[in-house]
């Protein structure tokens, strides 16, 4: 997304695919500035509810309740981006990778800010829980839990198209058999043999 269209949807609010975050630093402690509670397990739930539905972007910088460009203190970039990869890796089940950038954005006056854009894949294979163990969906700009039935059926679709599971192959004829091993172990065999 590029600058103006991601300054159009901040200006627009938080939505289902934008959520917004004012960084406050307590020292080397991180918090968000209009929410209450650990941050690591809010912002857990923010990956895990954005993967879950249909990916998303978080901008870290923003004050969420008048949408302003406040920024990151420069200082303290390696710090809020190892807390980032820390919740995604550890704080999600399955860990989600998100992409993190670095972007001036700009705030009042047209001051440049720097801000984290996080990119949020949407999950194809994976339903993800946050370290609590809650499955979270998002619904707007809310973070809700993924009611049972839905759940079920999300498990059972996803499953469906797991690229790494693998399913018996029932009643296969000997003739069968027969050609696949030919096909597979027998011109590998040749191969060995002319190079004697």
């Amino acid at each position: 997304m590029d600058t103006q269209a991601l300054m159009s949807s901040i200006r627009a609010g938080e939505d289902t695919e934008l959520e917004l975050k004012e960084i406050v630093f307590r020292g080397d402690r991180i918090a968000f500035g209009s929410e209450t509670g650990r941050a690591a397990s809010k912002l857990a739930e923010v990956f895990v509810s954005m993967a879950n539905t249909r990916g998303g972007t978080l901008v870290m910088g923003v004050r969420d309740t008048d949408r302003v460009v406040i920024g990151v203190d420069p200082r303290k970039r390696d710090l809020l981006e190892q807390f980032v990869v820390n919740v995604a890796t550890t704080n999600c089940n399955p860990l989600i990778v998100p992409a993190l950038n670095w972007e001036y954005l700009p705030g009042e006056g047209d001051e440049p800010k720097l801000c984290l854009i996080i990119d949020v894949p949407v999950s194809r294979f994976d339903i993800h829980q946050t370290g609590d163990g809650r499955f979270l969906q998002r619904i707007g700009s809310h973070r809700h839990l993924i009611p049972a039935e839905r759940l079920a059926r999300m498990f059972s679709a996803r499953r469906m198209i797991d690229p790494l599971e693998e399913r018996p192959v029932e009643q296969i004829g000997q003739a069968t058999k027969l050609t696949i091993y030919a096909a597979t172990y027998e011109d590998h065999g040749a191969d060995d043999r002319n190079d004697a």
